[in-house]
């Protein structure tokens, strides 16, 4: 009942360019990136739109976005953290503060991570092990050129720094199984 009387009102009230309009429902639905029949089922709703000629139909998209973010269809960017009731409820329970602070650790994590700030912890083994496999092949160069014992050194060198690595951001065993078979 409320959204056809919004929907009335819009219709009635719509002072926004007519630039910003679709003239079919498959054009606003191309539009706003959704299937026409979506856009039926919004019209039995109540979509706003107001009469552009004899059968057809125009779609103001201001209002129809406005619609869609009064009836929760959509959510405006940046709005999302705000949707959260826990995060904007009053309230000092000591489960409530831990999960504030764990969303806002996963708000900054998440930051860091598109600043290209922090890497996947299996996209920085990754690039680790081909360092790794480097230093390898420059030991095996080593020890044909200057004896086993040079070669040595540098796989020893190779195995602690495997050791610090496993240490910082966990182990997950690979390059210890390798070093085992040597």
């Amino acid at each position: 009942m409320r959204s056809a009387v919004i929907a009335k009102a819009i219709n009635q009230q719509c002072e926004h360019d007519r630039r910003w309009s679709a003239y079919s429902q498959r054009d606003l639905a191309m539009a706003i990136g959704r299937d026409d029949s979506t856009i039926s089922q919004w019209v039995r709703s109540g979509l706003p739109r107001s009469r552009a000629g004899r059968n057809r139909y125009r779609y103001c998209l201001p209002c129809v976005f406005a619609w869609l973010v009064q009836r929760g269809a959509i959510q405006l960017p940046g709005s999302a953290e705000t949707s959260d009731e826990l995060l904007v409820t009053g309230g000092d329970s000591p489960n409530l503060e831990r999960y504030r602070l764990a969303r806002a650790q996963h708000a900054e994590l998440d930051l860091d991570e598109r600043r290209k700030e922090l890497h996947p912890r299996q996209t920085v083994r990754d690039m680790l092990a081909r360092i790794a496999a480097r230093f390898k092949r420059i030991g095996e160069t080593i020890g044909k050129r200057y004896g086993n014992e040079a070669g040595l050194v540098i796989r020893e060198a190779l195995i602690e720094s495997q050791r610090d690595v496993d240490e910082t951001i966990g182990g997950n065993g690979h390059f210890h199984e390798e070093a085992k078979g040597e």
